[in-house]
């Protein structure tokens, strides 16, 4: 007996299951940062550089350098990535 109809089917099957979108009532965990806009290394939760209600992680005193002197850059740059970066928290906004 033929089995192709079988695999093609599951494959079928998975694919249609792949494609549903999840439902609406679902939270959706945001795509968090995780390295360094710069240096392309795991983040250090200590150094960041907070512009426009946004904070901006980064790996090392250099990338807080670079960071420092064009955040909007690095804001689109991630954001383009499709990280959601994190805000700055209430009590330390000015």
């Amino acid at each position: 007996m033929k089995r192709w109809p079988l695999l093609l089917l599951g494959c079928a099957l998975l694919a249609f299951a792949l494609a549903v979108p999840a439902r609406a009532d679902e939270p959706r965990s945001p795509n968090v940062q995780k390295l360094c806009p710069v240096m392309s290394e795991p983040i250090k939760p200590s150094l960041y550089v907070d512009f426009e209600g946004k904070r901006i992680y980064v790996s090392c005193t250099h990338s807080l350098e670079v960071v420092k002197a064009n955040p909007k850059k690095f804001i689109r740059q991630l954001e383009a990535e499709g990280i959601t970066l994190e805000p700055v928290p209430k009590a330390e906004q000015k």
